[in-house]
């Protein structure tokens, strides 16, 4: 189900492979969408039926956060401009939710997430480098912009980069921890930079880097070997950098362009972040317009014809997204949206912390995968936004911590009981 799920969120919904830039990704046959997600949900339905003595138990150590994310998500049906794209969204996410839950509560063992997600993406990525030589037409970019560029089993080179630079980090984990071989990491990382240069993705390149830097350094520190300056770095520039984050995504003083800007020259990238700050400055002028409950949930971005038609009027070409998470949580769910998703991060650091001196390296991908996901955040709608790569993986994050919670109360338990099944 993992498998399946991980490989469902990669590639183009509906199975709508079409000549890479010369079709419209987002024109997809809904019935093929249903058909590829309604059986995954179905057997997560099922197998969260036949465990469902551990639902209670594990729903009371999930992130409250997540909750409340989901009933405001829901909540926002009775004010949403167009409520059949709230409906659909929250279809995907509650389907979404259901598949994390029931891997949960299945039978469990350490690094089990890790290890089958790491399968997954290598399956991707083998595939996406044969079909790149075997089927171009599907899996290079053909577009005058990006041409030549590749794309690989993915709808962009944009998905694509987001699997190698997390291939790069679970590959990491997954060496340091002993769960591949380094003769096998040693061909990983040859395939990831292979299909790395294919697809000329600075930005998946860089959050890979950091994001396996960020395990390297908290697995095996090279200096400080209890890892403690690590964490107090990175939890101190978190809980400093969000709020400062948040003010800039929202048109305060300095702008995202001001501060991304320099960073983005240095790399050789437009200042624009190819023409982001153009949609940027347009949804933030639609999400002043209801800045504390937002427009609705999934119910802005629903192309020509919806409310977002009149974005696509002015840049003469039709985006299916912000291409900002933060400023798509604003312009959806307001103010009260944003600050449901700093609870959420806040507390998902908290779990990562109370781990970090019982089980480090899990702990390490955790906190790994929670950067990666806010960082990548600002150039693409992932957090939240469900049946996209990034936020399927933060959401078996999320409940595999407060499942980690769960099966250390169950092993405490184990040594007590024995003693008391033996004296009948």
């Amino acid at each position: 189900m993992l498998l399946i799920t991980i490989i469902f969120a990669a590639i183009p919904a509906g199975f709508n492979w079409q000549p890479v830039g010369l079709s419209d990704g987002e024109t997809t046959n809904q019935l093929l969408r249903r058909v590829q997600w309604l059986p995954v949900w179905g057997l997560a339905g099922w197998m969260i039926l036949r465990r469902r003595a551990l639902i209670v138990p594990l729903l009371l150590r999930t992130n409250p956060f997540l909750l409340g994310f989901c009933l405001w998500a829901a909540a926002s049906l009775t004010w949403a401009d167009v409520p059949g794209g709230t409906i659909n969204r929250l279809v995907q996410l509650v389907g979404s939710l259901m598949i994390a839950v029931a891997f949960c509560v299945a039978s469990w063992g350490r690094y089990r997430l890790e290890r089958l997600t790491l399968t997954a993406l290598t399956m991707l990525l083998v595939a996406s480098l044969i079909m790149v030589f075997a089927i171009p037409r599907y899996a290079v970019h053909n577009d005058p912009t990006l041409r030549g560029l590749w794309a690989g089993v993915m709808s962009s080179k944009n998905e694509l980069g987001i699997v190698f630079s997390l291939g790069l980090m679970f590959g990491t984990f997954s060496w340091l921890t002993g769960l591949i071989s380094g003769r096998y990491f040693g061909w990983l990382l040859a395939l990831i930079a292979v299909i790395s240069l294919g697809a000329s993705s600075t930005t998946a390149t860089i959050t890979g880097v950091m994001a396996a830097t960020i395990v390297w350094l908290s697995i095996r520190p090279p200096i400080d070997p209890a890892g403690n300056a690590l964490a107090l770095v990175l939890f101190a520039l978190l809980v400093l950098g969000l709020p400062y984050l948040a003010a800039t995504l929202l048109s305060g003083p300095p702008t995202v362009v001001d501060i991304l800007g320099p960073v983005t020259e240095a790399l050789g990238k437009d200042i624009s972040l190819t023409g982001r700050d153009d949609i940027w400055s347009r949804v933030l002028r639609e999400a002043w317009e209801h800045p504390v409950f937002g427009g609705g949930y999934g119910a802005f971005w629903l192309g020509p014809g919806g409310p977002s038609d009149w974005i696509h009027q002015e840049l003469y070409w039709i985006p299916y997204q912000a291409h900002n998470g933060y400023i798509d949580i604003f312009n959806e769910l307001g103010f009260v949206g944003l600050t449901l998703v700093v609870g959420f991060v806040v507390w998902h650091l908290k779990q990562v912390t109370q781990l970090w001196w019982v089980d480090r390296p899990t702990a390490a991908v955790h906190l790994a995968l929670l950067i990666y996901t806010l960082v990548a955040n600002i150039t693409e709608s992932t957090l939240f936004r469900p049946l996209t790569l990034p936020c399927t993986l933060i959401l078996f994050s999320s409940l595999t911590l407060s499942r980690v919670q769960l099966q250390r109360q169950f092993d405490e338990l184990v040594p007590r009981a024995g003693p008391r099944s033996a004296t009948h």
